[in-house]
């Protein structure tokens, strides 16, 4: 008589865990549809939150480098990263980061594609700011030439 019981009540917990696995695993492949399905929304909102970020680096650690004619160097450009993930962290809050990262698959991979990101606009800034410069000092000599 026992036995019977256990036997009806592993039975019980064999079938409760299955189920719950079943459950959990639907919900996941749910959540992936989910991602697939809104690829482009989750990259307007990330872009939203990356540019919103890099505006905010720009004009305070950035802007004053560019302002003297420098460039940052490559200690300061890695602080200038960091900053910037943490703001786009405080920008879009750690419940939406948690989204990202498994829109990204890992953790390493959304922060590598965060700072790719800021590494790329960082330096094509620079090239406008070389071209402006480089415009605006071919003016007032073309200007002398004319008059």
């Amino acid at each position: 008589m026992n036995n019977m019981i256990y036997c009806y009540l592993g039975l019980c917990l064999i079938i409760c865990i299955t189920t719950l696995l079943v459950v959990i695993i639907n919900a996941k492949i749910r959540n992936k549809q989910f991602i697939i399905r809104y690829h482009k929304s989750y990259q307007n909102l990330l872009n939203f939150y990356l540019d919103t970020a890099y505006e905010t680096i720009w004009k305070t650690q950035v802007v004053g480098y560019y302002n003297e004619g420098l460039k940052p160097s490559g200690a300061e450009r890695e602080t200038m990263a960091r900053n910037f993930c943490k703001t786009v962290v405080e920008f879009m809050g750690t419940k939406i980061e948690k989204y990202f990262i498994e829109f990204y698959g890992s953790e390493s991979a959304l922060w590598s594609n965060v700072i790719n990101y800021f590494e790329y606009r960082l330096d094509n800034d620079e090239v406008e700011d070389l071209i402006k410069r480089s415009r605006q000092s071919e003016q007032p000599q073309s200007q002398g030439k004319t008059k």
